[in-house]
């Protein structure tokens, strides 16, 4: 006689999953069918987590004074909490360090957003949230101005997961790394091992400042993004990070000094054009005149806030002739109003049948890592 396959585990959690992304109050439900049922139902329910301050709004959010009460009664509960997001301004402070105190047992996944001015609190809650050695990812967003280095840099002084591979931070302003006003952190036993790094903010990256200050270690970083107005000292970068595969950045006039030769394990270049500078067509140039035919990059992506005839002419002639010993292709993204010019702009690249064009592509990021 064939088992009720609902009766098999595996496949009981898989079906409750579908529901967790488009019909979360059927989860509750779920949890109420049948006792085999209520640890897959719980665990979808309380897997992803998301509390917002005053005056935000985010559908499926969770209050937090309901929180609070849920696993006041349901203490086990906790160990379904995978992933937390959490919105906050400066009049949510309180509610944030009341969160920092929880214990989240299995928490993989921290995407905190604040936005106003951080502050002692901020980093003290933040410190607490990145000592849980369970952490794989942490994304932090700051809208408004950073408290000084010595007291922004404490936010990593517990931070031990050796599970974290993958940082992203978002500033609105420089990041804090001036030689003169911080110390190197050196109550960590390691540094923290990266292998995704994504930086939005401005100022100089010394990415030799960065491993000191951060305590990360970034000898096997395959994945940076440098995205904001950083002025980047390229000449360091390859030998710090020598087993780079994804390289993101916005043209600046520095990137004159990038060498794509000194990068030898690099796969996916992709390069973002947002301003027009009267030498971005030479800075291009020097960039795709770098690449040895020994180069494993196999996907060039481009992304233009508006196509530049001159620029497109430089990129195509360089590209379609490109001689690799293997094959490549490129990706130009545009917005719609610029897209039926694209094969006119890219003559060679057209005609090798190795152009791909298209609206921009705002999940590549998550598309390309997953991959690594």
């Amino acid at each position: 006689m064939t088992a009720n396959p609902l009766r098999v585990p595996e496949l009981l959690t898989q079906c409750i999953g579908h529901l967790r992304a488009d019909s979360t109050p059927d989860l509750p439900h779920c949890a109420l069918v049948a006792r085999a049922w209520v640890y897959p139902a719980q665990a979808h329910l309380f897997r992803a987590l998301i509390f917002v301050g005053r005056g935000f709004y985010k559908p499926q959010s969770l209050n937090w004074a309901q929180f609070q009460k849920i696993i006041g009664t349901s203490p086990h509960l906790i160990q379904h909490v995978r992933q937390l997001t959490i919105f906050f301004g400066r009049v949510d402070i309180g509610t944030l360090s009341e969160l920092s105190d929880f214990r989240f047992t299995h928490l993989e996944n921290l995407d905190s957003r604040y936005y106003d001015d951080s502050s002692l609190q901020y980093v003290l809650a933040h410190q607490k949230l990145l000592s849980l050695d369970t952490l794989r990812s942490v994304k932090l967003k700051v809208e408004g101005s950073l408290p000084e280095p010595e007291i922004f840099l404490k936010i990593w002084d517990s931070c031990r997961s050796p599970l974290l591979k993958r940082l992203e931070l978002e500033l609105g302003g420089p990041l804090p790394l001036s030689a003169s006003s911080a110390l190197p952190i050196t109550s960590r036993a390691a540094p923290v091992a990266l292998n995704v790094l994504r930086m939005t903010g401005g100022g100089i990256i010394d990415i030799r400042l960065a491993s000191m200050f951060y305590a990360w270690n970034l000898t096997s970083l395959k994945a940076l993004w440098l995205d904001g107005s950083f002025i980047v000292a390229w000449m360091e970068i390859p030998l710090l990070i020598p087993a780079i595969e994804v390289l993101s950045i916005i043209l600046r006039s520095s990137d004159i000094d990038l060498d794509l030769s000194s990068f030898p394990n690099l796969s996916v270049l992709r390069v973002h054009v947002h301003h027009r500078l009267e030498t971005t067509r030479d800075i291009f140039r020097h960039i795709l005149s770098t690449i040895a035919p020994s180069s494993h990059i196999h996907t060039f992506m481009f992304s233009f806030l508006r196509l530049d005839p001159l620029i497109a002419a430089e990129v195509d002639s360089i590209l379609s002739t490109l001689t690799l010993e293997h094959t490549h292709k490129v990706e130009v993204e545009l917005y719609p109003r610029d897209l039926s010019t694209v094969p006119v702009h890219f003559p060679g690249l057209t005609a090798r049948n190795m152009l791909h064009y298209g609206n921009q592509n705002y999940s590549w990021w998550e598309n390309m890592i997953d991959t690594l």
